[in-house]
């Protein structure tokens, strides 16, 4: 079993996102060294781990 989100877990306790009103997009606050930041909704952000290997 592949155990990477296990890492990309502890990171994204890191940030905080934060919705508003109006259906307005959602911003985030807080940094992680491993994470990016590819798409922000009216509802979600998401985010891609850059320490994740592929086999």
């Amino acid at each position: 079993m592949n155990s990477d989100w296990k890492q990309a877990e502890k990171a994204l306790r890191d940030i905080e996102v934060v919705g508003h009103e109006n259906n307005k997009p959602v911003s985030f606050i807080g940094f992680a060294e491993d994470l990016r930041c590819i798409g922000i909704g009216t509802d979600a952000a998401v985010f891609y781990y850059l320490d994740t290997l592929t086999t």
